[in-house]
């Protein structure tokens, strides 16, 4: 699909809106994808990820804002600030790189977490997708903020859906991001990232294209 105007990013987003209480229609796009790949322009203190699917071209698409750009502006403005991405299948394993220990960032995770979070989103998602529909007020992921504090700029990153434990939920599991740096041959493994819902004030307020859907 090839996005024109704002009208085209809302439109994909309130696709998914619509089968957000559907398991079957949700599992259906999921396993469409699980990774994106995307040059961060400038820097930020963090991405606002919305997920869009478009039921013509059946395609699952992420769609990346910087917090700061997320508000009332024009819809010009927006759409330029929005970077597209389409949803394709990748196994972390792929990357191939060193083993990298983490350094002193905050948001940096062990190889090995990101591998245990991204490996139980690609065995249970289906299963996962399903319960946090059906047993959860929250239902199933409107968007996603992701920490970018560590993201250079015109840099390119590599995101990962994976599966948080929780074992105050019901399903076990949170929705979540892991984020990926590869450079000279060794990748650096970032996970700060927080699915939305829960809806708070805060989220309402500073998460402006939730308002448009």
């Amino acid at each position: 699909m090839t996005f024109q105007n704002l009208s085209d990013v809302t439109a994909a987003m309130k696709e998914w809106e619509n089968i957000r209480n559907n398991p079957s229609g949700v599992v259906n796009y999921l396993i469409l994808g699980n990774h994106i790949t995307f040059i961060k322009n400038k820097k930020a203190e963090a991405v606002h990820v919305y997920p869009g699917v478009s039921k013509d071209s059946n395609e699952l698409y992420f769609f990346l804002i910087d917090k700061e750009q997320d508000i009332q502006q024009s819809d010009a403005d927006l759409f330029n600030a929005i970077t597209i991405c389409k949803a394709d299948l990748k196994n972390l394993s792929a990357l191939n790189t060193q083993e990298y220990t983490p350094g002193n960032s905050t948001d940096e995770i062990s190889e090995a977490e990101a591998r245990v979070r991204t490996q139980d989103w690609d065995r249970n998602y289906a299963d996962w997708a399903e319960k946090q529909i059906t047993l959860t007020t929250d239902g199933i992921f409107k968007a996603f903020y992701m920490p970018a504090d560590y993201m250079a700029e015109g840099s390119e990153y590599e995101s990962f859906l994976a599966l948080k434990p929780n074992s105050q939920s019901p399903t076990l599991y949170d929705a979540d991001i892991v984020t990926t740096f590869t450079n000279n041959g060794k990748t650096t493994y970032y996970d700060t990232c927080m699915p939305v819902p829960p809806l708070t004030p805060w989220t309402l307020n500073s998460f402006y294209l939730l308002q448009l859907v």
